[in-house]
């Protein structure tokens, strides 16, 4: 549902790199057949270092996903894919090759841009951070992200953000934007 309102389709964020590709401009020179050689062993290359698209049910058989409430369990198998597609089609990196602050930009500058304000408003309700928060936390425990838990850190600065617009607002008895995380640190202590 979050995926057709951004206008994405659930699938392989290769055919959004295929699509990319294809309106690239084509101001290039058309290489002669020795050059064609090696451009072909690189594209090869690249086909064998693109990373595979993130299984996204296994997030959903995971612990992380069973430690949420079944309603935000549900809305974190949905982000994890809008998420994947947005880095693919806003940064042009895989979802697990991006940073924490580049998490944090596409959440709180190109996702206001290219979705619906009632998509946003999800994607960044508490429950839809702490979704995230779930997401970017099973890719760094499987290590299947290169930053994993600077992915982490990214959402606790999406967090802070909102808690601050919150706070600016004047708005009293507004959203809990609580981190599980601090939650569980307490409740350790």
């Amino acid at each position: 549902q979050l995926l057709a309102s951004l206008g994405l389709t659930p699938g392989e964020p290769a055919a959004l790199v295929e699509t990319a590709a294809a309106s690239a401009p084509l101001d290039e020179p058309t290489p002669t057949s020795q050059e064609a050689e090696p451009d072909q062993e690189d594209a090869e290359e690249d086909e064998e270092a693109a990373p595979e698209p993130v299984d996204w049910e296994a997030f959903a058989a995971s612990e992380h996903a069973a430690a949420l409430p079944e309603d935000l369990r549900t809305m974190a198998t949905q982000l994890g894919p809008m998420l994947e597609q947005l880095t693919m089609q806003a940064a042009q990196l895989p979802l697990t090759a991006v940073t924490g602050q580049e998490i944090a930009g596409l959440l709180l500058q190109v996702l206001p841009q290219a979705a619906p304000p009632q998509v946003v408003q999800a994607v960044l309700s508490p429950q839809g951070i702490n979704g995230l928060q779930a997401v970017c936390r099973y890719l760094a425990d499987t290590g299947l992200a290169e930053n994993g838990d600077d992915m982490v850190e990214g959402i606790k600065m999406v967090r802070q953000a909102m808690r601050e617009q919150v706070r600016a607002t004047g708005m009293l008895g507004g959203p809990d934007y609580s981190d599980p995380d601090e939650a569980e640190a307490d409740a350790d202590a």
